[in-house]
């Protein structure tokens, strides 16, 4: 099951706690996986346990930073946002400018919908650790500022300042664009060693944050899109579009979806078009092996937490061992 990403116990992308089509698929390896939600996840009832476990050792131990990151990102995976925020700024009062802190507020409040917020949190975080996650986390930071354009186009003057109107919508458009514009490169292709630092970026965002997020799914979508077309994954766009669409909600949402899958599927002649039963079939075979992934996880947790045993130890040891495979991604130029 080659479903995460090298580095999965160290890297903690996005978040912090304690736990932290046949060519395609051979170059980006895994990646239907992570789709499909074919990784070891905790189960709701586990972060139910997390909040009162983490609260009961606070008591002792009241002033321990990893305590407070525990209980909030448990909170947050609760769908519980504003107390994750209150409980990290509880824990900034206690440790001033620590770096886990800012980046799981930068996380928290794009969930409450204040992307400005977010952006400052993240540039904080980033301000004290460059490199974090191996240099990925500034794709979280991109990804946010790439939302704010696509709400206004004029909501980042320091950034578009001199572009043209159009060239600043395109950025809002298009998540590669704008990791390209960033990284100041304005036409060309993505090369390949660039897609994979952006992909580990993305990847690691739906492993730790949410799989499902149609956001993410439509970021990821645009990243395989772009590049060579002798080295892109247009097939795989395809299909994290077409669930990105269907976990949007508004209309506007999913007629630039509709759009993104017309120009990627246009890449192709007749002759050359993917075949979409198997691509489907591909992505089916891989949501149902998360889904039974994901009972099993419960049913172990369920039995854990029933036996006064440390769930999220039990959890580590079982399903994040050593032999734990990995998405192996693009390098070179």
């Amino acid at each position: 099951m080659a479903v995460l990403l090298s580095g999965f116990l160290e890297s903690r992308a996005c978040i912090w706690d304690s736990d932290t089509l046949a060519m395609e698929q051979a170059r980006f390896p895994g990646i239907l996986d992570v789709m499909g939600g074919n990784f070891p996840r905790h189960s709701p009832e586990f972060y139910a346990w997390r909040i009162e476990h983490s609260r009961a050792l606070m008591v002792k131990d009241p002033r321990n930073p990893a305590l407070y990151d525990d209980l909030a990102v448990a909170l947050h995976k609760s769908g519980r946002h504003p107390e994750a925020i209150r409980v990290m700024m509880d824990s900034l009062a206690i440790t001033p400018n620590r770096y886990e802190t800012l980046s799981n507020l930068g996380t928290f409040t794009i969930y409450t919908g204040d992307l400005p917020a977010s952006r400052l949190w993240l540039q904080k975080a980033l301000a004290i650790n460059p490199d974090a996650h191996f240099g990925r986390e500034k794709y979280q930071l991109w990804l946010v500022e790439h939302l704010m354009l696509r709400a206004n186009p004029a909501s980042l003057p320091e950034i578009t300042e001199g572009l043209p109107v159009d060239f600043s919508g395109k950025l809002g458009e298009n998540y590669a664009e704008f990791v390209m514009f960033r990284q100041g490169k304005i036409s060309g292709w993505m090369k390949e060693d660039a897609r994979g630092a952006a992909l580990r970026g993305v990847l690691g965002m739906m492993l730790f944050a949410d799989y499902q997020n149609p956001v993410l799914l439509e970021a990821l979508g645009d990243i395989l899109e772009q590049g060579d077309p002798r080295k892109n994954a247009v097939h795989m766009a395809e299909q994290a579009y077409e669930i990105a669409r269907g976990f949007y909600g508004e209309k506007i949402a999913t007629e630039r979806l509709s759009r993104k899958i017309k120009e990627a599927d246009s890449n192709y002649s007749s002759k050359e078009a993917p075949d979409l039963k198997k691509l489907k079939k591909g992505m089916s075979v891989a949501q149902a092996a998360g889904e039974a992934l994901a009972k099993r996880v419960r049913e172990d947790e369920l039995k854990w937490i029933a036996s006064g045993q440390d769930a999220g130890r039990e959890f580590e040891k079982k399903y994040l061992g050593a032999s734990t495979p990995t998405v192996r991604l693009p390098t070179g130029k």
